[in-house]
């Protein structure tokens, strides 16, 4: 990204331990990163960006982010902790750096081959995906995989706008919440035209409706291999 990335207003900068603007919601972000545990351990050793979010705080405010996230964001920790998950993906984000982050991630499509050739070739992928860097990853992934990828997008409304206007989708990645939500409209969409999908996720499989109790799920975080072998699954069963 930008050696000189946009801020962001951020309270938690704000209120600092001891002072008299601290809220208890920035005492426990503080406390959920200190105490994540063994979640927190292996989002910080891998190298995908990736943040850790609470959904039982208001806003699902991120309560950790890795060191690869910091460094392709080009974000202090103090300065993401607090934020709204998408707080990059708005209408400031500057899509010459977008492009850049996008062209380096592409450079690597030379050194490695996720998937056998022709798995996926010329397969109409759909990804709805609302974390930019699952986003990029998964597009890239697909793209080296020789898939044509319909998206990302990262809403419900504009998921079912483009299967309105799109060709049928051979098969779809879906994540699960959509900016807080749910993407249920989506699989019942996906579902009526024939499409076979998998659910991305940060949540159990409890927390599906149970019309769509059978349909793969992926935890997050997830890794493009693991994504793409489902995908050849649910094209060839």
């Amino acid at each position: 990204m930008s050696d000189s990335p946009q801020r962001h207003h951020n309270a938690f900068e704000a209120g600092k331990p001891g002072t008299s603007n601290r809220s208890s919601i920035e005492d426990q972000i503080e406390r959920l990163r200190k105490e994540g545990g063994i979640f927190v351990e292996a989002v910080r050793a891998t190298r995908m960006p990736m943040v850790v979010t609470d959904p039982s705080l208001p806003g699902n405010p991120i309560v950790f982010a890795n060191d690869a996230f910091l460094r392709v964001s080009g974000y202090a920790m103090a300065e993401v902790l607090g934020q709204q998950p998408h707080f990059m993906n708005g209408a400031e984000t500057d899509k010459a750096d977008a492009a850049k982050f996008r062209e380096a991630r592409s450079g690597r499509g030379a050194e490695r081959r996720l998937m056998p050739e022709g798995a996926l070739a010329g397969r109409r992928v759909l990804v709805v995906e609302d974390e930019y860097f699952v986003a990029e990853e998964l597009d890239l992934a697909l793209q080296e995989a020789g898939a044509v990828v319909l998206g990302p997008v990262s809403s419900v409304g504009t998921a079912l706008d483009l299967l309105e206007r799109e060709a049928v989708a051979d098969v779809a990645i879906l994540d699960v919440n959509l900016g807080g939500e749910r993407a249920d409209a989506v699989a019942d969409a996906l579902e009526a035209r024939g499409v076979p999908f998998l659910f991305t996720t940060g949540y159990d499989r409890a927390s599906l409706p149970a019309r769509h109790a059978a349909v793969p799920l992926l935890g997050k975080p997830v890794e493009p291999r693991a994504v793409l072998r489902e995908l050849k699954r649910l094209l060839t069963t």
